[in-house]
């Protein structure tokens, strides 16, 4: 299933959320957090990302905005990729970094179920046609140094861009990233 997100498949994003939120508020309590992580991170993609205002802001606006069928099917991807930028930026913390990892593994695990034709390498939902793919793409992100790894991401970026992707400076990307390496 590629550009489209069927009924199945936003369900299953939505449980994989509500699934963070708890693992997220387990932690907040934890630690004594006077605000839950899961909602700062809400409020960042509501400002920053959908430009509103503050005062506006309520509580689970993720879950709605992929629940409504008039919004676009990669800006519900777009929802997804924000999260996961977000909780990247506080994965230090061991905790938050578990939830990171199984916040993706499960997004991934009912992706493949679903037959979803994207999955999540390197932060980012990419369309992919294997497993080998997958492998490949994630070893070599792991493997390499920062130089390499840098030139790799960003054609990751540009090959996962929604509605249409940018090929001709992926393919670039990629080349400086063969360069870098030799």
């Amino acid at each position: 299933i590629r550009e489209r997100i069927t009924p199945e498949i936003q369900n299953a994003i939505c449980n994989c959320i509500d699934e963070l939120i708890d693992k997220l508020n387990d932690i907040d309590a934890g630690v004594y957090s006077s605000k839950s992580t899961f909602a700062t991170i809400e409020m960042e993609i509501y400002t920053l990302y959908f430009n509103q205002l503050k005062s506006k802001y309520k509580y689970g606006f993720s879950i709605k905005y992929l629940q409504e069928s008039a919004n676009e099917w990669y800006k519900k991807l777009d929802i997804i990729e924000l999260i996961l930028e977000c909780l990247k930026l506080i994965s230090d913390d061991r905790d938050y970094n578990k939830a990171y990892k199984d916040f993706v593994k499960s997004l991934n695990f009912n992706f493949k179920r679903l037959n979803f034709g994207y999955y999540i390498i390197g932060n980012q939902l990419t369309e992919v046609s294997s497993e080998e793919e997958i492998i490949t793409i994630e070893n070599a992100l792991k493997e390499n140094n920062d130089n390499v790894r840098k030139h790799l991401n960003n054609a990751l970026k540009l090959y996962s861009k929604r509605p249409i992707a940018d090929y001709r400076n992926s393919i670039k990307e990629s080349i400086s990233a063969v360069e870098a390496f030799c």
